[in-house]
């Protein structure tokens, strides 16, 4: 070990330092394991308030809704579009975020007796955001509310266009404003808490997602149809039914699972499991997830691609008609058919990513140096580089932007590595771009060909200063060292306790030290097999896709960096270690 870091065969491990007496304290008041007061105290929750609302969360401690400036002047307007019968148009992204968020969001104001249509524009059609063309349709079918969900944060020059033609709009968004907001009628956006000084969400606040901020929209509507009396003549709508959609989005749209954002995914997951609407029904059959306690990683990698499918491949309209249907057998085709579109998906993906590896590894574009990639093809699928681009930096540690070509314009999508900002990088190459916008780990872009080199040249430049060459070696952080003797039952239940787990809030790892492989075994030529003993109590434990040539392998075991988990097989469950890592 060296400075705290462990050379793990992988990646760096990274064993966090944290004060002994703090440890001791946060054990002694909550009386729990050593473990779960450092896995505490490493995620910045070390006082006994913070301890307790993450020990026990509840929604009743939700920030409330009139923290967000204008969120009272949104609901004026709409109480007062419903109660003279004025066409709502709800307008979402084609992401899962977004067409999350547009279900709930038009769902409630049908419920409360609005005219409302929902809108989602597509990808490929009309591009990101409020488009000019939509807004006609609108205004031509007589529409005097346009409410924004997941967009409409930079969309200046659309929101003034909408109110030339006497439509008011409302903007729902989390992303972050440019240097002018739009002059809607009201600006609903986490970003603008923290500039009115509001403590939303510790050292993040804007990390709200689309979806969650519309929620927040409908507590307060409720709140305020009560106070006005609007509810006189119906029984007022329980929103935890939401809560199902509302996890959803927040999960696929990765962001930090900490504050607010944990609240609503840990009590909106079992609403998920046992959820009701027919859409949401036949996406868990399709993925065999009926009666089954769901994970975000259920939600990340079965679930919401199958929703983003639709987008992806530019029926957009598919997915809202999924999660909007009331009935069964067609939800079930439409699952069908989101299943069908997401194989397509995937088979285009894999022939991106294999073009964009070539490029990389072709010695002609002396890329394998560069602290950042950018990678352009006129061919490729705009509606798949993303991911595409994630999946680079995942392998190469590095910044990569994908550009495809649309309308005489490079037009693609930016991913980061935790360290580097890409939405400032993208900020501070402005003067190349012809739009961007997005967040610290992804941006969207469109530059002109006149441009790109420039481009890519200073990107690169601005990478280069934080970046290295060789790209940033991935890290995990070890919580506690934990032996074979304290994986039990009971630490099973705190690990449940603890989480969901995402992003801002990983999974326990913990560090195994003095212990004897009995054996060791090689599964598909990929995976690792160990049993191992420690102190008399012996365990199996499973690495997957560890092993790059099996003759490489150790002939000893010093350290392996795990965490632990239930193994369901034929009818029995046990105990046993998910390998992460080894040296």
């Amino acid at each position: 070990m060296e400075n705290g870091i462990i050379k793990g065969c992988f990646q760096d491990w990274k064993v966090a330092h944290v004060e002994e007496k703090s440890v001791k304290e946060l054990c002694d008041y909550f009386k729990i394991p050593y473990w779960v007061s450092r896995f505490l105290i490493n995620r910045g929750i070390s006082s006994p308030p913070a301890t307790e609302k993450f020990l026990y969360p509840s929604l009743d401690k939700l920030p409330t809704p009139e923290i967000f400036p204008g969120i009272g002047i949104a609901a004026e307007r709409i109480r007062e579009a419903i109660t003279f019968n004025q066409p709502i148009a709800v307008y979402g992204d084609y992401d899962v975020d977004g067409i999350t968020g547009t279900t709930i969001l038009t769902d409630f104001l049908r419920f409360a007796g609005a005219r409302v249509q929902p809108v989602l524009p597509n990808r490929f059609e009309h591009g990101y955001g409020l488009n000019a063309r939509i807004i006609d349709e609108l205004a031509s079918l007589g529409v005097k509310l346009l409410i924004t969900v997941d967009c409409g944060i930079t969309n200046v020059r659309e929101v003034d266009y909408a109110s030339k033609l006497g439509i008011d709009t409302i903007v729902t968004d989390h992303h972050r404003p440019g240097p002018d907001l739009p002059k809607a009628l009201a600006v609903i956006n986490p970003h603008l808490i923290f500039e009115n000084q509001h403590n939303l969400e510790a050292d993040n606040p804007g990390y709200l997602a689309g979806v969650s901020v519309a929620f927040y929209l409908m507590i307060y509507l409720r709140k305020h149809f009560r106070e006005t009396n609007f509810w006189k003549h119906k029984v007022e709508p329980n929103l935890k039914k939401y809560l199902d959609l509302v996890a959803l989005g927040t999960i696929a749209d990765q962001v930090p699972i900490t504050g607010i954002n944990r609240i609503l995914t840990k009590f909106g997951l079992p609403v998920l499991e046992r959820s009701e609407k027919p859409g949401v029904k036949a996406l868990l059959q399709l993925c065999k997830l009926t009666n089954k306690k769901i994970s975000v990683w259920d939600v990340g990698f079965l679930l919401a691609p199958r929703i983003n499918a639709a987008g992806r491949m530019g029926v957009e309209h598919l997915a809202l008609e999924l999660l909007m249907h009331d009935d069964t057998s067609k939800a079930q085709r439409i699952a069908l058919e989101l299943d069908r579109l997401n194989q397509k998906r995937q088979h285009c993906e894999e022939k991106i990513l294999k073009e964009a590896l070539d490029m990389i590894e072709n010695p002609v574009h002396c890329l394998k140096e560069a602290s950042a990639l950018v990678l352009a093809n006129d061919d490729w699928h705009r509606g798949i580089i993303g991911i595409v681009a994630s999946r680079i930096v995942d392998r190469f540690g590095k910044p990569a932007i994908l550009l495809a070509k649309n309308e005489g314009y490079w037009e693609g999508s930016a991913r980061s590595v935790s360290s580097f900002d890409i939405f400032k990088a993208l900020t501070q190459c402005k003067d190349t771009l012809e739009k961007f916008g997005g967040h610290r780990m992804a941006a969207g872009l469109r530059v002109s060909p006149d441009n790109l080199n420039a481009f890519v040249e200073s990107f690169n430049r601005i990478a280069s200063e934080t970046i290295p060459s060789t790209g940033i070696r991935k890290q995990i952080t070890i919580d506690s060292k934990l032996a074979l003797r304290d994986i039990t039952p009971q630490t099973m239940e705190f690990i449940d306790k603890l989480s969901p787990y995402g992003l801002g809030n990983p999974r326990p790892v913990f560090l195994l030290e003095s212990f004897r492989v009995r054996d060791l075994r090689v599964l598909k030529d990929k995976h690792l097999m160990l049993y191992i003993e420690q102190n008399g109590k012996s365990m199996r434990a499973l690495g997957f896709n560890l092993v790059e040539d099996p003759a490489k392998l150790p002939n000893s075991f010093r350290y392996l960096a795990f965490y632990p988990v239930y193994n369901h097989w034929e009818g029995n469950t046990y105990l046993e270690l998910r390998i992460l890592d080894f040296c």
